[in-house]
């Protein structure tokens, strides 16, 4: 759960901060200050289709981002981005494998990169639907499926993690995009 979160927090901070930091000058502080509210529903409901209003909201009156681009932006994102289940199933499969004793090479995290981020486009905003997905991900591999059974009764812990992470994607995204049309609007008006 530690490995999982540090993780999550690295890949927040390297990626979406620093894109916020770089192409719309947000301080990333403030990125994660102003979407407190978005990271806080997301922790308690790990619904990213629930989140869609609030983090709506949350482009709206934190970062003025206008509705026509949130109103597609967010809701396309929580149907497509999920960058915390990707770590989260790296994660799992690296620690089953450690667990077993089977050595994982280069070319099998490449594996487990690429068939994560496929799988965790597939049932977008259920609760709970990554444990199966991890199941499938875990049979793929050949590992065994019990130690699936062991994590799925503290999947909640990882659900909140994996929730606020790609809830936080969509944000990240949808204010990288209006900060864009903000510049080209910009460059149409001086033309």
């Amino acid at each position: 759960v530690g490995t999982y979160y540090l993780a999550c927090l690295v890949h927040v901070v390297l990626v979406y901060c620093t894109v916020i930091w770089v192409t719309a000058g947000i301080n990333p502080l403030k990125f994660l200050k102003d979407s407190a509210e978005l990271w806080v529903y997301t922790i308690s409901t790990c619904s990213s289709v629930a989140a869609i209003p609030v983090n709506i909201k949350v482009a709206r009156e934190k970062f003025n981002v206008p509705d026509r681009i949130s109103s597609f932006t967010v809701p396309l994102g929580s149907q497509m981005n999920y960058d915390g289940s990707v770590i989260l199933y790296g994660c799992v499969i690296l620690f089953i494998s450690q667990t077993i004793g089977v050595p994982v090479t280069l070319g099998t995290m490449v594996k487990i990169i690429l068939m994560s981020a496929i799988l965790s486009t597939g049932g977008g905003g259920i609760p709970g639907s990554g444990i199966v997905k991890l199941l499938v991900m875990v049979t793929a591999f050949g590992l065994p499926t019990e130690i699936v059974g062991i994590i799925a009764a503290f999947y909640r812990l990882f659900d909140m993690g994996t929730t606020t992470n790609n809830c936080l994607g969509d944000l990240a995204g949808t204010v990288f995009v209006s900060k864009l049309e903000d510049k080209a609007a910009a460059r149409a008006k001086s033309a």
